[in-house]
């Protein structure tokens, strides 16, 4: 165990100083916003390879209810966090679904009527991502039904990784 453990703890290393330096940015007086733009790694929000992050995500940021739940929820330690912090407020570093987080309490969102058009960007910002990831594995399931197509596991295993002669 403190061997599997030691592993572990050099594993995440990289990834507890990252979230370390966020939280100092923080500490700092930086904005939130800036500090999670340049330290984040939720592709939801920055993107990922053909697909760009969602703005409603990095302007509004997202709901968290203590009051109300879904079949999408959050997490009970990401609410648990979450009812520890007054508006204004950012947590402290928490793991949570095998990633460190830190979160912040933007505002309350007042409950009751919203007008479709105020809040229409947003709803097709996320509609649109949702439907070109859609659209992606869509194609790539055709794609991948072509008999000419071979994919090569081996290859595929070294992309990213650098060769014996450092290229």
């Amino acid at each position: 165990k403190e061997s599997a453990d030691a592993e572990y703890a050099d594993y995440i290393a990289e990834a507890r100083a990252k979230i370390g330096e966020a939280l100092e940015c923080l500490q700092s007086g930086e904005d939130f916003t800036d500090v999670m733009l340049r330290y984040t790694e939720d592709e939801r929000i920055i993107g990922s390879d053909g697909s760009d992050g969602v703005a409603a995500f990095v302007e509004k940021g997202e709901l968290i209810s203590l009051e109300h739940t879904s079949s999408v929820d959050w997490s009970p330690s990401i609410k648990e966090e979450f009812a520890k912090l007054e508006p204004g407020q950012h947590s402290s570093i928490f793991m949570e679904g095998g990633s460190f987080r830190i979160i912040y309490y933007e505002a309350e969102e007042p409950s009751g009527y919203v007008p479709m058009a105020q809040i229409y960007d947003s709803i097709e910002a996320v509609c649109t991502e949702a439907a070109r990831d859609e659209q992606w594995a869509a194609l790539l399931t055709e794609w991948k039904k072509d008999p000419a197509l071979v994919i090569d596991e081996e290859l595929l295993k070294t992309v990213g990784t650098e060769n014996k002669e450092g290229n």
